[in-house]
């Protein structure tokens, strides 16, 4: 019986180094955006509460709607990745992370900014497994540890830089 080779084998893209590392660069800053977003409004709850004339408990949910939407989107990322594939679901997430940050950034009421932070959760939990599995993707295959920690790394820093910046 012949063995056949995994899909994740049979669709190893074929890069030039440059090619690799520009897909690598712009995967990891990805990653860098979505921590930093993540984290963006945990400690502006009191700003959101007086300039949109909600109480704190109202203002809350631009992080637990985030919380939720994005653990879901998680979930069903699997699944979009199977159907659409790595590059749609990247690039549909990618223009869902920016679209939200614009809303929000001209956000005029509450619930302009609750629309916003919807489409950072749905960003969110699509670039979790679609990054990671794009830069899973152009690895070589010695490195696949090292770039995965870089990634993982960049995401951390947008923890932790977030909340010093908002």
């Amino acid at each position: 019986m012949a063995s056949r080779k995994s899909n994740a084998q049979q669709q190893k893209p074929s890069l030039s180094p440059g090619d690799a590392r520009a897909m690598t660069i712009v995967i990891v800053s990805t990653m860098f955006c979505n921590g930093f977003m993540i984290t963006l409004m945990s400690v502006t709850l009191p700003d959101v509460s007086s300039t949109f004339h909600v109480p704190v408990s109202m203002a809350n949910w631009v992080i637990l709607a985030f919380t939720i939407i994005g653990a879901t989107m998680i979930a069903l990322g699997a699944r979009l990745l199977h159907r659409f594939g790595v590059k749609v679901i990247f690039c549909t997430a990618t223009a869902l992370m920016a679209a939200g940050g614009l809303l929000g950034f001209v956000a005029q009421d509450f619930w302009m900014l609750m629309a916003a932070r919807v489409l950072q959760a749905g960003a969110s939990g699509l670039l979790f497994p679609s990054a990671s599995t794009a830069l899973l993707k152009i690895a070589p295959a010695g490195k696949r540890a090292l770039w995965l920690s870089l990634f993982t790394a960049f995401g951390g820093v947008g923890f932790a830089v977030s909340p010093f910046v908002s």
